[in-house]
């Protein structure tokens, strides 16, 4: 069909630099850093061997889309065993039935040939600022009690809607 593939690419380490272009894109990603990094940072302007999280079937790393320079989610099995296989493709085969539900975040690819035999590649979800929820909600505590409601109704009802979707 004349279509390229997409060819995504671990970010093993990540630069100084590359950390103020996904700042530039609103990619925020300094308060997931550890103290050690940071110190690792500072010293070599780069920092080794990172990811963004880890759970229950293994560990999400930053990855990069060479076709078209987008940042993603590499979401990797580690070891798994048959059962977690199983259990993967089904999370993946749901996210893919999903796609669009907009409290969910978007499967861009599943990767058995780009990337490790199991491996799912994300968007990259908007980490925020590194504020923690208080914070975030602690100028509610000014407002108006309606207004303050309204907003924690509306936050709830999108984290329920996003949690009926996957189970």
């Amino acid at each position: 069909n004349g279509k390229k593939p997409t060819r995504y690419i671990f970010m093993e380490e990540i630069t100084e630099k590359e950390i103020k272009d996904m700042k530039s894109k609103g990619i925020y990603i300094e308060h997931l850093l550890t103290p050690e990094q940071k110190l690792e940072l500072q010293t070599t302007k780069k920092i080794s061997h990172f990811n963004l999280g880890k759970g229950h079937f293994g560990v999400v790393y930053l990855g990069l889309n060479a076709n078209t320079s987008q940042y993603v989610a590499i979401k990797e099995l580690q070891e798994p065993t048959p059962e977690e296989i199983t259990q993967f493709e089904h999370e993946a085969k749901l996210q893919t039935v999903l796609e669009g539900q907009p409290h969910l975040m978007p499967l861009l690819d599943t990767s058995e040939k780009n990337i490790t035999p199991y491996s799912v590649i994300l968007k990259l979800a908007d980490f925020g600022t590194g504020e923690t929820l208080k914070e975030k909600l602690y100028p509610l505590n000014q407002a108006d009690p309606l207004l303050k409601l309204k907003f924690l109704i509306h936050t709830a009802k999108s984290l329920l809607i996003g949690l009926r979707y996957l189970h």
